[in-house]
């Protein structure tokens, strides 16, 4: 039996936690109709006249674009948006080259973080599995059968519960149960899609924070391929497998010729994760933000279609009778940029893996939940109104001594959710449209968040 790596993160820190200097208003009113402004007139600077070339002045700082109408991406050539200033003795120059919104979420949600009493566990193990769920209370393994992922998941958990203990360490064996002083989680087994199916929900007390995490007891069940007891998304190499066999042979060379049976569009399989993550977590998700790849040149696997195979042909280098069958949509955490913010801020993530029969594994955390939408089509200020009101607050609200004395510059806006914390209830929160920045000084990136409703901020978190 091979030592398998797991490479699914336990995130065990609210990272809204000590993020900087945010302000807490609560915000209730978002039905308006037409744009307010929140800064005093301002200045204009203009670029020279370029009447002699035949075409009309140019004022730097303005697109004379409505939000909607902005490019996701200028590729280089004329930012989207510009102006320099100072902020105290900092130079400061905002170019704004990428702009990501998502237009069809501006409504105000109100929400909270999660407390123990509210984790609903028994709805879960409902919804999953219906009237054939029940409690698993025993120590689970590989070499009983079940499923390693479910296995390499829950080692994460122990750990987490038990960081010095060493009895598991290096099996492929783990408690299915947990009840820890900060910190549980528990097994479930059920019927879903049809097949026995493992559901493990572990919550901790100290970042609020809910995973759940779902997997076949027989994963080649789900191909009609009951020897295919291995499933994962398609490696390059096998991790764990003889490499001696496998020395110079390449996984997506073995399954090329073998076309993906999961036949969904890259936007039916993100509506299902969508519907399976909403449904999970209340809490509204961006389609931009959950990515798939389908299909590559000339038809070769990508490294998130699913691999069903057999382990043991497989250690003897026979990968005959795999298939691949789904692909894995990812929720992501921030990793590459503001493109992610918003879950960065929401903190929640996951990994779904989808064929044409829906959401069949894979895992999904979050830290919040959904109350209820409190206001519907929230208007926003037109971009150009925000950046001047972002100018204006930044003269305001930077600390200067932050970045050294070295210039600020302020580039790539993100439309998003932000949630705002209430003064009357510390774990209740008003999900509100944002605009999130990032912000280079000296080679280092901090993020600035404004209400995308008036332009005042939110938070700004300094560079280090």
């Amino acid at each position: 039996m091979k030592k398998k790596v797991m490479a699914l993160a336990i995130c065990t820190a609210l990272l809204l936690t000590g993020c900087g200097d945010k302000t807490t208003e609560e915000i209730t009113d978002y039905g308006v109709s037409t744009s307010t402004q929140s800064t005093k007139p301002v200045e204009s600077s203009t670029t020279a006249s370029t009447e002699e070339a035949g075409t009309d002045e140019k004022t730097t700082g303005q697109t004379g674009k409505k939000t909607d109408e902005l490019p996701e991406r200028q590729n280089g050539g004329t930012p989207i948006w510009e102006d320099t200033f100072s902020i105290g003795n900092v130079p400061a120059e905002i170019s704004i080259d990428h702009v990501s919104r998502e237009m069809d979420y501006l409504h105000s949600y109100k929400m909270h973080d999660i407390v123990e009493d509210q984790i609903r566990e028994e709805e879960i193990v409902k919804n999953m599995f219906g009237d054939t769920g029940t409690e698993v209370k025993r120590t689970l393994s590989e070499k009983e059968g079940d499923n390693y992922y479910l296995v390499g998941f829950v080692q994460g958990l122990y750990g987490s519960i038990h960081p010095e203990a060493t009895t598991y360490d290096g099996k492929s064996e783990v408690p299915s149960w947990e009840d820890g002083e900060d910190m549980f989680y528990h097994t479930y087994e059920g019927t879903y899609l049809g097949l026995t199916y493992y559901l493990n929900i572990s919550y901790s007390k100290l970042s609020r924070e809910k995973q759940v995490a779902f997997y076949p007891k027989n994963p080649g069940d789900l191909v009609d391929a009951p020897a295919l007891t291995d499933i994962q998304p398609l490696p390059n190499h096998i991790e764990g497998i003889n490499t001696e066999i496998w020395s110079g042979k390449n996984v997506w060379e073995e399954m090329k010729d073998r076309p993906n049976r999961t036949q969904s569009s890259p936007e039916q399989l993100i509506a299902s994760a969508k519907d399976f993550a909403e449904g999970i977590c209340r809490i509204p998700v961006s389609e931009d933000d959950m990515k798939v790849i389908v299909g590559q040149d000339e038809g070769d696997p990508v490294q998130n279609e699913i691999f069903f195979f057999s382990e043991d042909e497989a250690e003897k280098g026979n990968l005959d009778g795999a298939v691949l069958d789904g692909y894995e949509v990812q929720l992501d955490l921030l990793h590459s940029g503001t493109s992610d913010m918003r879950y960065w801020m929401l903190g929640n993530s996951g990994s779904l893996w989808v064929n044409d029969k829906g959401v069949f594994a894979g895992y999904i955390k979050t830290s919040f939940e959904m109350e209820e939408q409190i206001a519907d089509h929230v208007q926003i200020l037109e971009f150009d109104n925000l950046m001047e009101a972002v100018r204006e607050m930044l003269k305001s609200e930077f600390d200067p001594t932050k970045v050294n004395g070295q210039k600020l510059k302020i580039n790539n806006a993100v439309l998003m959710y932000f949630p705002v914390e209430s003064e009357e209830d510390p774990h209740e929160y008003t999900l509100v449209p944002a605009w999130a920045f990032t912000a280079e000084s000296n080679g280092k990136i901090g993020y600035i968040v404004v209400n995308a409703v008036d332009g005042s901020k939110l938070m700004i978190m300094y560079t280090q």
